[in-house]
């Protein structure tokens, strides 16, 4: 049961991680179409650092998870 929980904590993270990246790129392309700066889209730049944050925290789940999903148990 722990190595499904596992298993499915770290697929979770990688999907979640993979639509932040998308949506970030996805802005970056409108940004760039349209003269705007990533600052003026997410009102400001605290939120845009606040966004780097998240992406930063989310990658770090991911590995966090997988590491924890391959080591092995000590019993």
């Amino acid at each position: 049961m722990n190595r499904f929980i596992g298993v499915l904590i770290f697929l979770l993270s990688i999907v979640c991680f993979i639509i932040s990246v998308d949506v970030f790129y996805i802005q970056a392309i409108f940004v760039d179409e349209h003269n705007f700066s990533m600052g003026e889209i997410f009102g400001g730049n605290f939120n845009l650092y606040m966004v780097w944050i998240r992406l930063f925290l989310q990658a770090v789940l991911c590995i966090l998870s997988g590491i924890r999903m391959f080591s092995k148990k000590k019993s």
